[in-house]
């Protein structure tokens, strides 16, 4: 379903981004401890590392006006190339969640369900939400969070907003860094779409 998700109070002015990424919604029954909270802080500091540098390896723009540079490209390309596989093998031999279009920034998400739950989601309620945000990495990240609100929408789908909580500092930098870098994935993309309208 792609589709805008209304501005709410949770995202407020916040940089965000909009994507349909695989997204898995896991209710606890009670809220993490301090041990679990350590554990997934580390998984994630992992997890949100590795994504910065493959953006930061793979940037997907080299300037080959000299040799080197033209040489650095076409190894970058190679690298690129054997990752993308290689990805693409794992998630055909794992299950990723199904896609949800959401909207997030560094401090919660909101994402659009379109099919009934099968139980309610009650506001104030925690739970473990699962992301895949990078295509060419298919890890995930695990963030603790609680549901902050629900609304219903057309067609039988509904909203779910959810704050992020419990994210160490470290784990909160670079969780801001990868939201900033999509957010400017998604103008730089927007910008594309407007010139070929316009051309």
């Amino acid at each position: 379903m792609n589709t805008m998700i209304p501005q709410s109070a949770l995202l407020g002015e916040a940089v965000a981004f909009e994507a349909n990424i695989p997204l898995l919604w896991q209710p606890l029954q009670m809220p993490l401890g301090d041990v679990q909270l350590m554990s997934l802080n580390r998984e994630n500091i992992g997890a949100l590392q590795t994504m910065q540098f493959i953006d930061e390896y793979f940037p997907g723009q080299v300037d080959d006006s000299d040799q080197l540079n033209g040489d650095l490209a076409r190894i970058e390309f190679k690298l690129n190339l054997l990752m993308e596989l290689f990805g693409k093998w794992l998630q055909a031999n794992s299950v990723q969640p199904e896609q949800r279009w959401v909207k997030m920034h560094s401090r919660g998400l909101e994402w659009i369900e379109v099919v009934p739950l099968i139980a309610p989601i009650p506001i104030g309620s925690f739970g473990i939400l699962t992301l895949h945000l990078e295509p060419k990495y298919p890890g995930a990240i695990r963030l603790y969070a609680q549901v902050v609100d629900e609304s219903p929408l057309p067609d039988e789908a509904f909203r779910l907003a959810v704050r992020f909580e419990g994210l160490a500092p470290n784990v909160q930098n670079w969780l801001d860094k990868i939201v900033f870098r999509f957010h400017r994935r998604t103008i730089a993309y927007r910008k594309q779409q407007t010139q070929r309208d316009c051309a």
